[in-house]
């Protein structure tokens, strides 16, 4: 019992999230830093442990990495550097270089196992819902919509407005230039587009949170998303800064998409736009506890409509006019 509860403590640990973004400049040679996030937790001793990812494209010079990415985090302890953690995916290492002086090199396969994994598309439409079992009353979501994931992957309603073959009431908007016109916006939850990353890592004991995170923020990065070391740390309880059992943690990244269309002076009138937008979420799928949490990593701007809802409106009475 105590090794199952040591387990969630750990995991729970891993996905409650305290994210700090600053500039920093790393302190050994080398270096065309170009982002760092950070995240902090505390160790059962009362420690502060701060993790700072430090993504590079620079000329590193080292036995084993010459003139490619490398993956960086720094480790403070109670605001004292403690060690650089460089995580190399290509050549299957880790090196810690501390803050002594001295440098570990280790196997990364000997500490984790990554595996893709079928992604879970468990997010359904909004489709085939009725106005019957909602209030009628018209809520403006014109200018304060949100885009919330449900812990079970759902995409939450906008609640309080009708529903119109699928499509939720958002509100409406007029022009002085069109009198008498009025667009009426309305969305529908249009389910996961798409799946571009799904990864299962499974961890050997031993393995420190610190190092754990860089990992995670390594393979995540190579994978062209940079999914900071946010991910992966901040304390609800005390915990030590090592992880006792072998355990797995998944990681998988969506596409959501919302579906719009204006309607013409009324919420029945006729449909004279149409539009879309696309949202990434990370999901992170806890092994140990069944719980899944999702974490907002961005709006796609390759594709999906990129202005406001009110420039929205605009364009659907222009493109009528």
């Amino acid at each position: 019992m105590k090794k199952i509860v040591s387990v969630i403590l750990i995991v729970t640990m891993l996905f409650s999230l305290v994210v700090t973004s600053n500039v920093f400049a790393f302190d050994n040679t080398a270096s065309n830093s170009s982002s760092v996030d950070s995240a902090t937790y505390c160790e059962s001793n009362g420690d502060i442990i701060t993790i700072e990812k430090i993504e590079t494209n620079s000329n590193e010079t080292s036995d084993n990495m010459i003139n490619k990415e490398v993956f960086k985090t720094r480790v403070m302890r109670n605001g004292q550097y403690e060690e650089s953690i460089i995580v190399d995916l290509e050549n299957d290492t880790i090196i810690h270089e501390y803050a002594d002086g001295t440098n570990k090199i280790e196997v990364l396969s000997d500490v984790v196992t990554i595996t893709s994994i079928s992604p879970s598309h468990d997010s359904l439409p909004e489709n085939g819902e009725n106005g019957n079992d909602i209030s009628p009353l018209a809520v403006d979501y014109i200018d304060n919509e949100h885009f919330n994931i449900l812990p079970n992957g759902d995409q939450a309603i906008l609640s309080g407005g009708a529903v119109y073959d699928g499509y939720r009431a958002m509100g409406n908007r007029g022009f002085i230039y069109a009198p008498n016109i009025y667009g009426y916006l309305q969305r529908q939850n249009s389910g996961i587009l798409r799946t571009d990353y799904s990864n299962r890592f499974s961890f050997s004991a031993g393995t420190t949170i610190s190092t754990a995170a860089s990992i995670i923020v390594a393979a995540v990065t190579s994978a062209g998303w940079a999914l900071a070391v946010s991910l992966v740390v901040a304390m609800i309880g005390p915990i030590s800064d090592v992880i006792d059992y072998d355990w797995s943690v998944q990681f998988e990244k969506r596409t959501y998409k919302w579906s719009y269309r204006v309607r013409l002076n009324s919420n029945t009138g006729q449909i004279i736009y149409t539009a879309f937008r696309t949202k990434d979420y990370w999901k992170s799928y806890n092994e140990a506890t069944g719980e899944a949490q999702f974490e907002y990593a961005g709006s796609r701007y390759d594709d999906g409509f990129l202005l406001s809802n009110t420039e929205m409106i605009k364009a659907a009475i222009d493109s009528y006019l």
